[in-house]
């Protein structure tokens, strides 16, 4: 629910200023509009390192048997949570950088550099180091070179020479410290890393204090800044500020001034103000205003579709999902989510509840086609009595048996003995298809694939006449694309060889007389939507025409539904195959493996597209979004 929001003034005497700021930060109503475009969110040095060192903390393991939060200063434990952090950091860069030079230095072996270059005085020779890579050809070793030792990739000499030489193909290499100093100081920094790595792990435990002392900062903070934003009059005596508070909760406006010298003042919204969007929701549509929040906030004056949202996201991903048996084992697990992880906070509660909605939602769905992991099941099957899949495709088997259409003709054709059967099952399953050990029967095939093909596309129609009924005050010619979409559903299927519609074989609309009332209303519903469109926007209402191709382009997008269902499927199955081909021991491993990236992917396409198609295709039609949302200044938990 979207609640309204109204526009205040408080003035009042500066010495109620501390009080009254008080009160309203332990409200949590009021949101005080600023003078200046500055952020509350620059946050004090202090916040800054304590929001630093909490995350560093996350990834260690506290010491249970520990006593913490005892004697210690949380900004100095901040800091020195950093500079640990900082310091570990350098120390594994300079261990990766010692590791090269000692990896240079090693084929010489031990010696002072000290020592060398004492001896190089004593005795009037410069001493040269060089490398060569083994791929490359030298006719003939130059004769100054004495070769040392080798490695994989490069072969290594000195030279002692009265004058410093360079010899071509050959690198020189400038050694600045000694194998054992080199050894000395990896050592020393092993040590000094394992010493900050202990004090940083000890420090975990210290995290919750940390977290409180951050709290407090931050509602400090926060409070400063609310009242650094406040105008002043008077040689400091008089202050004054404007605030946005719900409409809801302005008779709960006079325990905040009780006993104050503040008057409060409504006054009215400037055309260039930019108005909070105050969204309320509990229950399944809080879990919608969590999904809206992540790609637009609504406008003040939308209608909260977060209800729409959470509850066509379900259906969405459950029909992508498309499996009762991943539909469970996501159930089980967020079971467990909820049941280890619901208490750590309420954002994390909220989101285990929507996986408990949108596994359950996979199961139900998942039992109505009678999908479970891929397996192809017989219509005899028990799982398949609560298939309503299952029990469409009787329907359309049997309307195409009594009317002797051109569907039960063409049959007909590629199997002569369909001629002999008598009820819709036997229909559906005469025409078999053998291949790789299983079989498979076509008609039962094609006819769960216009189901599902036809069900994504109705889906599309429901979701979209939704969003238009929606906003129908807003857009009077949101009539007519209704009947233009009611019209296009019903007419549509007779360009397409003369299809069979859902609304055929259960009897709610003859085939004639869908096509003939289709055409009619997507006639009437282009020009009922000219006109008003005209009547409410005058000129600008010609193009409304247009709008045909964005309407039957959305609710094509539907089909996403059954492809990405069809896609799952597919994978499901095809790894049951190759498990059962190459035997129990490895095909076992294949299944798990293969069903565990399915489910993945499943999970992938279900949140994305189920979020797609709420975001892009339903919003087209009943969402204005861009806005900002109410944030009132109070004490954060």
């Amino acid at each position: 629910m979207i609640i309204d929001v109204e526009k205040f003034v408080f003035i009042g005497v500066k010495n109620d200023l501390d009080l009254f700021f008080e009160r309203a930060q332990e409200q949590g109503l009021v949101e005080f509009i600023p003078k200046t475009f500055k952020k509350s969110e620059d946050l004090p040095k202090t916040a800054q390192d304590l929001l630093t060192a909490i995350k560093i903390l996350r990834k260690e393991t506290p010491d249970p048997d520990k006593n913490f939060g005892e004697e210690v200063s949380p900004n100095k434990l901040a800091q020195r949570v950093i500079f640990l952090r900082n310091s570990i950091e350098k120390h594994h860069e300079e261990a990766r950088l010692l590791a090269q030079e000692k990896a240079k230095v090693e084929p010489f072996g031990h010696f002072s550099l000290l020592d060398l270059r004492k001896f190089e005085r004593e005795i009037g020779r410069h001493f040269q180091f060089f490398q060569i890579k083994k791929t490359k050809v030298i006719e003939k070793l130059p004769k100054e070179l004495i070769p040392i030792g080798s490695d994989f990739v490069f072969r290594y000499f000195i030279s002692l020479e009265f004058e410093k030489k360079h010899f071509p193909s050959f690198t020189e290499m400038h050694l600045e410290r000694s194998l054992t100093e080199l050894e000395n100081r990896t050592k020393r920094i092993k040590d000094e890393l394992r010493l900050y790595q202990e004090e940083l792990k000890s420090s975990a435990g210290y995290i919750d204090f940390l977290k409180e002392f951050l709290i407090e900062e931050m509602n400090s903070h926060h409070l400063d800044f609310a009242k650094a934003e406040v105008n002043s009059y008077f040689e400091d005596l008089l202050f004054s500020t404007e605030a946005w508070i719900p409409k809801k909760d302005v008779k709960k406006m006079e325990p905040l001034l009780k006993d104050l010298k503040i008057h409060i003042e409504r006054v009215s919204i400037q055309k260039d103000d930019r108005v909070p969007t105050c969204m309320r929701n509990k229950g399944l549509h809080k879990l919608g205003e969590d999904l809206v929040k992540i790609y637009d906030i609504p406008d003040p004056k939308d209608k909260d579709p977060s209800g729409f949202v959470v509850g066509f996201f379900a259906i969405f991903f459950s029909m992508i999902v498309a499996d009762a048996g991943y539909g469970a084992i996501y159930f089980f697990g967020s079971l467990f989510g909820y049941l280890r992880l619901g208490k750590k906070s309420e954002s994390v509660n909220r989101m285990m509840r929507l996986f408990l909605l949108i596994s359950s939602c996979c199961i139900i769905w998942g039992m109505c086609i009678g999908s479970y992991f891929g397996l192809q099941l017989k219509p005899s099957n028990p799982l398949q009595k609560a298939s309503v899949l299952q029990t469409l495709v009787m329907k359309k088997a049997k309307y195409h048996m009594s009317t002797k259409d051109d569907v039960y003709e063409e049959w007909l054709k590629k199997d002569p003995k369909i001629a002999t059967v008598t009820t819709p099952r036997e229909f559906v399953l005469a025409v078999e298809k053998k291949q790789g050990g299983s079989i498979s029967y076509e008609i039962l095939d094609e006819f769960n694939d216009n189901v599902l093909i036809e069900v994504a596309l109705l889906m599309g129609v429901i979701h979209v006449i939704i969003s238009l009924f929606r906003y129908l005050r807003r857009e009077w010619s949101s009539i007519g694309w209704v009947l233009f979409i009611l019209g296009g559903y019903f007419y549509f299927p007779s360009m397409l060889d003369n299809a069979t519609s859902i609304f055929h074989f259960l009897g709610i609309i003859p085939k004639k007389a869908g096509a003939e009332v289709g055409l009619q209303l997507l006639y009437v519903g282009i020009g009922l939507a000219l006109v008003l469109a005209i009547i409410q926007h005058k000129k600008k209402g010609i193009e409304e025409p247009l709008k045909c191709i964005q309407v039957f382009a959305d609710i094509l997008s539907y089909l996403r539904l059954y492809a990405l269902a069809l896609a799952g499927m597919i994978m499901a199955s095809t790894f049951n195959q190759i498990g059962k081909d190459v035997g129990f021991a490895l095909g076992f491993f294949i299944i798990i493996i293969g069903h565990v990236t399915n489910m993945t992917l499943g999970i992938m396409g279900g949140v994305i597209h189920g979020l797609r198609l709420n975001f892009l295709e339903w919003y087209h039609y009943s969402f204005d979004g861009g806005g900002k949302l109410f944030n009132p200044l109070k004490k954060l938990q």
